[in-house]
């Protein structure tokens, strides 16, 4: 095997596709795709990428919108509908934030803490009338509460500070005298 560039897959990848008969082509391409995959995805991170309450808000929701499926279809349209609201509304709520600053951020973050209130008031609920087991609501009660904490961290940030501008040239009038110009008649 070759050696090991900054690209290159890791070796049990690369054993696993060339072990395979008639893979050798796909391996191939593997090792080619995976050597161009950092320069094709390649991107400035934003700052979404790398707060962690995005990450776990995405899990969150990829966890619950499933789950809301076995929920019985008479309640599809009131209560369903409802806590889905709760849940995305509370993610448009803290990207809404992270765009914001000052007092706008601050009063999004408070809708999004709202709005985290009525999906964990929801999901106590579905727990009652037996939609989601005790497992389940184990599971999503421990996502919502480190939800709730990276919120709370959040809002008791204090505020970024503005870059400072740069020094301002001196005036033209301050530390240099002035010279009398000589009058056309002088000269």
């Amino acid at each position: 095997m070759q050696g090991k560039t900054a690209f290159s897959p890791p070796e049990s990848i690369f054993l696993i596709l060339t072990l395979v008969p008639g893979t050798a082509l796909l391996s191939r391409f593997a090792l080619v795709w995976t050597q161009a995959t950092p320069f094709l995805n390649a991107r400035r991170p934003s700052l979404s990428d790398t707060m962690i309450i995005f990450t776990r808000t995405f899990d969150f929701l990829t966890w619950l919108l499933p789950i809301t499926n076995h929920f019985p279809s008479t309640h599809r349209f009131t209560f369903t509908q409802r806590l889905l609201d709760a849940a995305f509304n509370f993610y448009e709520h803290i990207e809404t934030a992270n765009h914001r600053r000052g007092q706008e951020r601050t009063t999004h973050l408070r809708l999004a803490d709202e709005e985290l209130d009525k999906v964990r008031i929801y999901l106590r609920l579905a727990t009652k009338w037996g939609w989601l087991s005790g497992g389940q609501y184990q599971h999503v009660a421990q996502m919502v509460a480190e939800i709730g904490k990276l919120l709370g961290g959040w809002k008791k940030a204090p505020p970024p500070q503005p870059l400072e501008a740069p020094p301002l040239p001196p005036k033209a009038s301050e530390g240099f005298k002035k010279k009398a110009l000589p009058k056309p008649s002088e000269v």
